[in-house]
């Protein structure tokens, strides 16, 4: 198993560089589709949602002072109750690896390369996953603490750029639809946090409440603001229906940038996704071979990294794909997602035993 400790500061970037993927690229589309021009109050009530389950996560995590999250649900479920969420950890990680890919694949052949095939993609993406995973969750912490810095001023300068087209006044009639597409948006972004249970995946360095909470507060914040912005800007700049009709609304604003002789910048967007995915990936793919080097008895997570990777670029690469299918299974994955807080809410309601529970180990 990993001996890797990560810290404060790398937990929330590798939340902050993985997040916004799926928040700002991959599930915008539907979340307009099911919002309308009132997806921002989506998003907004999202955040709420985002502190309460980064409170029970941050209570779950001073109970355990560190503890990794599966040997906790061992020591608190006993072995079968651990084996059966262990699992269902480990398909929820492991769904998220290949939905990831399979939105890259996507993204890259449609908006920049036609004509290459999924598996060349596929196949050259793995492989950098599967060496970052070789290298360890620390060293991806590191490249994910850049990749959110270049991502504040980067941002931040996009947005600036893009002012003169917005116009806010297409964010009204606010509630024209009224409440149940606004309620069903949010679900969809409250069920985005359900990812944070990947943090307690890794051991990580003690720190006092109050720095943890403040890690938890920046965490959601940052990615509720990201959210809110995400779908504000394709209504402001494009009108509804328009907005919704783009497969890639943040790409099509990307579109839109001109930064003086330079008038097309789609290269922003091309690296942003990539790197965005790289971290995320091997984020959620490392988790799911802790998850099993906790449960199965192999001499370290690395021995899972190969099949692992294999089987995501396998099902990522599976014929069923398309755009219809590739968006309903976003759809029905990020509304039923959600129901993953009971398991850390479970866990912080059991009783804690005196002894730990035996299994197998190596």
């Amino acid at each position: 198993m990993s001996t890797r400790v990560v810290s404060r500061n790398q937990w929330v970037a590798l939340q902050c560089g993985s997040l916004p993927i799926m928040g700002h690229f991959l599930l915008i589309a539907n979340v307009l589709r099911t919002a309308g021009r009132d997806a921002w109050l989506s998003a907004l009530i999202g955040i709420p949602v985002g502190f309460l389950f980064a409170a029970v996560l941050l209570a779950l995590r001073r109970r355990w002072k560190g503890t990794p999250l599966v040997d906790g649900i061992y020591h608190l479920a006993g072995p079968v109750g651990g084996t059966l969420i262990s699992a269902l950890l480990v398909l929820y990680f492991f769904s998220i690896g290949v939905i990831t890919l399979r939105g890259l694949e996507q993204f890259v052949t449609s908006v920049f390369m036609p004509e290459t095939p999924y598996i060349v993609i596929g196949v050259s993406f793995i492989l950098l996953v599967a060496w970052a995973m070789y290298r360890d969750i620390e060293t991806v912490a590191r490249t994910a603490i850049v990749l959110v810095l270049f991502i504040i001023i980067t941002g931040t300068t996009v947005g600036t750029n893009l002012m003169q087209e917005k116009h806010y006044v297409r964010i009204f009639p606010i509630l024209e639809n009224g409440w149940p597409p606004v309620l069903a948006g949010a679900l969809l972004f409250s069920s985005l946090w359900s990812e944070l249970i990947s943090v307690l995946v890794f051991r990580s360095k003690p720190y006092s409440l109050k720095r943890e909470a403040q890690g938890w507060t920046s965490l959601i914040l940052f990615n509720g603001i990201l959210f809110i912005l995400s779908v504000l800007s394709p209504v402001t700049m494009f009108d509804m229906p328009l907005a919704t009709h783009f497969s890639w609304p943040g790409q099509a604003e990307v579109r839109l940038i001109k930064f003086g002789i330079f008038d097309r910048n789609d290269i922003y967007g091309l690296f942003t996704m990539t790197a965005g995915s790289l971290i995320r990936i091997t984020l959620f793919l490392f988790a799911a071979c802790e998850t099993i080097a906790h449960t199965v008895p192999i001499s370290s997570y690395k021995s899972a990294i190969g099949p692992v990777a294999a089987v995501t670029l396998i099902v990522s690469l599976l014929p069923f794909w398309n755009d219809a299918i590739y968006s309903l299974i976003l759809q029905y994955f990020y509304t039923y997602s959600f129901l993953l807080i009971l398991i850390p809410l479970g866990l912080l309601l059991l009783p804690v035993k005196n002894k730990k529970t035996k299994r197998s180990t190596c």
